[in-house]
C-alpha cells in the first residue's frame, strides 16, 4: 500500500478476529494506514512476504499479526489458506497453528 493510502476494515464492534490474505504473487509493502474497528485482532497472511515501511500506521484495538505462513489451521475444523483460496470457508473457529510449506531459507554448500 503506497504512502497516504489506507486499508480500512469496517467490522462490527462484536468482531474479535479479522483474517485477511494475499492470494497473488506480490509482496505486501505496507506504507500507509491499516485500521480496524473496536478491539478486533487482525491477522494478515502473505506467503510472498510482508514489508512494513517507515510510514506505516496501525490503528487496531487488538493485536496485529503479519505472517508469511501459507495458512492458519483451526484444529480439525479446517484452515484459512492464502495458497488455496478455494478451501472451504470457516465461520467460527479458534486457530491452532500457522502452516508453512516453503523453506524459510536455503543455503548452498
Amino acid at each position: 500500500m503506497p504512502n497516504g493510502r489506507a486499508a480500512l476494515f469496517d467490522n462490527g464492534a462484536n468482531i474479535q478476529n479479522i483474517l485477511t490474505r494475499v492470494t497473488g504473487g506480490s509482496v505486501s509493502d505496507i506504507n500507509g494506514l491499516i485500521r480496524a474497528n473496536g478491539a478486533a485482532n487482525l491477522f494478515l497472511l502473505n506467503p510472498n512476504g510482508i514489508v512494513v515501511g517507515q510510514n506505516a500506521q496501525l490503528r487496531i484495538g487488538g493485536s496485529f499479526v503479519a505472517s508469511t505462513a501459507d495458512a492458519i489451521q483451526f484444529g480439525e475444523q479446517g484452515f484459512f489458506s492464502a495458497t488455496d483460496p478455494n478451501a472451504p470457508p470457516l465461520l467460527t473457529v479458534n486457530p491452532s497453528a500457522f502452516l508453512f510449506t516453503k523453506p524459510l531459507c536455503t543455503s548452498s554448500a
